[in-house]
């Protein structure tokens, strides 16, 4: 860790007199004077220390004032600051090795200036550092502009910066940085002082495990956050390796030249009358560094900005800056793509560790109160002075309430993961097939409604089942608006529900035995189900020794004269579901089985038809199964349980995958690789934005989304098809509250949760499921603000799975995850104007999928239900910023 001066201890003084100030004679500023005023004659010299005890840790800084007279008889005065390498300084020789003295000179005299340069020549004028007037090498000093003269003056560093202030830093480091990358293009590397590696030197390598060892023996002295220090202390050992893994430049990344040290105490401000800030200037460039502009962005975000901040709006800092960045690297003409936002976020993920290094050892010494023993002696010091300074430090309560903030932020990242360095998520490594389909349009087909039926249903995770030949009719007119009416017909479904069908189901169950009664009746309330028709089987039976029973099936069919039967035929919508229920599910259960956990996925299913397509469930009604409220959503306790139901079942199937090979390749193949998804994206979400644009609010959203409507189907690609050095696995595919059942005890507490509906499962990145379900199923008070621990709890759940499964390959890191939620964060867009709308919609007689194609009054009235639900805009005034904060609008 560096900062930016070191307080005067007792190798810098002779007799009570500072060494330093001995050393600064007139000498060195005769020439520096005759380039501000002409000859002159010094009239008065003074130098004084510039900052307060507390305030400097690794040089020496003072104060020069001159008064002059010039060659026309006229006075003047002015001043300087030193900053300069303490005399008899014990650390010398560690500071030449890491050439920290020659780094900041060539920052100051030759780098910075080329910054200046070159956003002059592009029409901007700006100052990115103070003007550094002379170098001395013996001492070892800068002699610079003093900002004080200018009214530039630092924060307070105990309270941190406002968002106006954080701003404006963000945007002079995205000026900094973009102009540094666009030198790099045009002139090639810098020299090796600054491009070169500061965790390959020697001394740094052999300080580090001391220091990180001091920092753990003083963070248990906490009361609180232990579970967090046994983590870090766990990571002692690769303390170096994880330096490397975070610090050294990957040449794959978008790499700048950092400032390096960048906390409240090294951006100086000037404020106008009323004391708004107008600019701001950085100082203390010694360990500018390539690298990763994150590594800046996370040490000032946590060490410098207000507490209530810090977390809440750092997504939002770090898509300000990435904002400003993209503004600077365009005015600068830099001439490749300029890095995305998710980008910046996965090197947020990636690096965060530091987040946790910086909150441990910069922070300390920000929040502290000023005090005369803040200097580095006391700091290494095992005495009693010293353990008081430290004790001051760590024992400091603000340093504890934001570490207890902080800690669980990162640690929801993958911050404290100890698994770092380099490998391949382990992966099932094969040929992920893509299924094609040529699909024959109907000629004179309406072309947006029923083209939008077609599609509906794979991508959204609803659709409509038509149940009379009318249907057909009416697709051939091409007169689906006009007549859509007549579709109230007598439900065709129920009439070939017969008691023949069950025959063989009772004689499992009974053994031989009668019918005595039999009756079928819808199984949900209208608006409830949007995918088939879902009907519910009574039998009253009487047993061969006469006593009599009764028991409940599910019916799930594919609706007769189903217009859209040919295209679920060629997707296999049909078979993969019935693979799911009778063949990998009870594949997963069993390779719990053979672990010793009994388990259960799904209801059962007792029979399956084809002609009529049909599956013959358990009713899980008659075993106190139900849904939440889906307009509620679930509170914690039930996420929970859905998550670690989850984590099992994408356990079981990657353990499986690795056992066996892939499965059949309806579930291994893509959706999303059918011509007539192309076709059907532009309609399909143009009709989203059409409604969208109905409300009064989020529209600077809608503008966006619009924007993206010539390459929607690209995005969708590329966040759905499976990447093969990604973590995958089998999903679920339409994890929503309608597909989620939960048994309660006799208290209301949750005791066991199924999944139904499988047949939007498919292979891909488990993250699917994630953002699909938390978005669209969660309590809006934990959507977002939990959104991070939610993905944190569930590997956890993964990892224990995988490992009591006996996984062969490395799991997935925590970090993993969270890069992959980045990348695929624009399903979390999706969902929100597609799935959620459905999950907040009201219980209406209207809502079914003719009412959401029709434009008439009923139609209207359907759509202007389910769009201006007031429950849907309030989650998606939340909702779409968070996304958007993660880059999720970036097109």
């Amino acid at each position: 860790m560096a900062s930016n001066g070191d307080g005067v201890s007792e190798d810098t003084t002779s007799n009570g007199v500072d060494v330093g100030m001995q050393l600064l004679t007139e000498d060195f500023f005769h020439d520096i004077l005759e380039k501000q005023f002409g000859k002159c004659t010094i009239k008065k010299f003074t130098v004084a220390p510039s900052s307060s005890a507390g305030e400097n840790y690794v040089c020496t800084m003072y104060r020069v004032t001159i008064e002059v007279e010039k060659e026309d008889g006229t006075e003047d005065s002015t001043r300087y600051i030193i900053k300069m390498m303490p005399p008899n300084d014990p650390t010398a020789e560690m500071k030449k090795s890491l050439g920290i003295f020659e780094k900041e000179v060539e920052m100051y005299q030759k780098i910075v200036p080329q910054f200046e340069e070159i956003l002059i020549e592009n029409g901007v004028k700006t100052a990115l550092a103070p003007k550094c007037w002379k170098v001395a090498y013996d001492p070892e000093m800068l002699i610079m502009e003093d900002l004080g003269a200018r009214k530039f003056s630092n924060i307070n560093r105990l309270n941190g910066m406002d968002m106006e202030h954080a701003k404006m830093v963000l945007s002079k480091l995205a000026q900094f940085h973009a102009a540094s990358v666009c030198l790099l293009e045009k002139n090639g590397p810098f020299s090796n002082l600054v491009m070169g590696s500061m965790v390959n030197n020697e001394h740094f390598r052999a300080m580090q495990p001391i220091f990180w060892s001091n920092i753990l023996k003083n963070l248990r002295l906490w009361k609180t956050c232990q579970e967090y220090v046994h983590r870090m202390e766990k990571m002692s050992e690769r303390i170096l390796s994880i330096y490397e893994d975070i610090y050294d430049p990957k040449p794959d990344e978008f790499n700048v030249i950092l400032h390096g040290d960048l906390w409240a105490n090294n951006i100086m401000f000037q404020h106008d009358e009323d004391g708004q800030p107008k600019d701001v200037l950085f100082v203390d460039l010694q360990i500018s560094r390539y690298g990763s502009p994150v590594h800046d962005l996370i040490y000032f975000i946590l060490s410098s900005t207000e507490y209530p901040i810090k977390v809440k709006e750092f997504d939002y800092m770090i898509k300000y800056y990435h904002q400003e960045l993209v503004k600077n690297l365009k005015l600068l003409k830099y001439p490749k793509a300029p890095p995305t936002l998710i980008d910046l976020h996965i090197a947020v993920v990636k690096k965060s560790f530091l987040g946790v290094f910086v909150s441990c050892s910069v922070m300390p010494i920000a929040l502290l109160e000023p005090t005369e023993d803040a200097n580095m002696e006391n700091f290494m010091k095992d005495d009693e002075a010293g353990n008081k300074f430290k004790q001051n430090m760590y024992l400091n309560p603000r340093v504890i309430k934001s570490c207890e903030l902080i800690f669980p932020f990162l640690e929801n990242l993958g911050g404290f993961d100890v698994r770092f360095g380099a490998y391949k998520v382990g992966h099932c490594s094969m040929d992920v097939h893509s299924l094609t389909t040529k699909v024959n349009f109907l000629p004179n087909v309406d072309p947006f409604s029923y083209l939008l039926l077609l599609y509906i249903k794979p991508i959204c995770g609803f659709s409509v089942g038509i149940r009379c030949p009318l249907w057909n009719t009416m697709v051939e007119n091409g007169d689906v608006s006009n007549n859509s009416e007549k579709l109230n017909a007598a439900d065709d479904g129920i009439k070939l529900v017969t008691e023949d069908l069950f025959h063989d189901i009772l004689e499992k169950q009974f053994g031989e035995c009668i019918i005595r009664k039999f009756g079928v009746t819808p199984s949900s309330s209208a608006g409830e189900n949007y995918v088939c028709s879902m009907y519910r089987v009574t039998i009253e039976i009487e047993k061969e020794d006469g006593t009599e029973d009764s028991v409940r099936y599910i019916i799930k069919m594919m609706p007769p004269n189903d217009p859209t039967a040919e295209m679920k035929k060629s997707l296999g919508i049909f078979p993969r579901e019935v693979e799911m229920y009778q063949k990998v599910v009870p594949q997963f259960e069993e390779v719990f089985l053979e672990n010793g956990i009994k388990t259960t996925f799904s209801p059962k299913c007792w029979k399956v038809l084809h002609d009529p397509e049909m599956f013959i469930m358990e009713d899980l009604g008659a075993r106190k199964f139900a849904n939440i409220n889906r307009r509620n959503g679930m509170d914690m306790e039930h996420v929970k349980m859905v998550l670690s139901k989850l984590a099992e079942f994408h356990g079981a199937s990657v353990c499986l995958l690795e056992k066996n090979g892939p499965f059949s390749d309806r579930i291994m193949a893509s959706m999303y690789s059918h011509e007539y998804f192309r076709a059907m994206q532009p309609i399909f979400w143009g009709n989203i934005l059409k409604n969208l644009r109905m409300w009064n609010s989020c529209q600077e959203y809608v503008h966006r989304m619009e924007e993206m409507s010539d390459k929607v189907f690209d995005l969708q690609m590329n966040i759905y098809e499976p990447n093969p050095d990604e973590f995958n696995v089998v999903l679920h595919g339409d994890l929503w509250a309608n597909n989620i059942m939960f048994q309660h005890d006799e208290n209301g507490k949750p005791k066991d949760i199924l999944f139904v509906d499988l047949q939007g499962s498919r292979y891909g990145s488990p993250v699917q499921d994630l953002i699909y379900f938390i978005v669209t199923s969660t309590e809006y008070s934990i959507k977002l603000k939990e959104f991070d621990y939610m993905i944190k709890y569930y590997h956890q759940e993964l990892v224990k799975n995988l490992k009591l499964l006996k996984y062969p390959k490395a799991p997935p890191k925590l970090m993993d995850l969270h890069i992959a939620a980045v990348k695929k964060s624009f399903i979390g867009v999706f969902v929100s104007c597609s799935v959620l709308p459905i999950a907040l919609l009201e219980p209406n007689d209207d809502a079914n999928m003719e009412n959401f194609l029709k434009d008439d009054e009923t139609g209207n009235k359907f759509k202007q239900a389910m769009y201006l639900n007031p429950k849907l805009i309030k989650a998606c005034q939340a909702i779409f910023p968070f996304m958007e904060n993660r880059g999720a609008f970036e097109i």
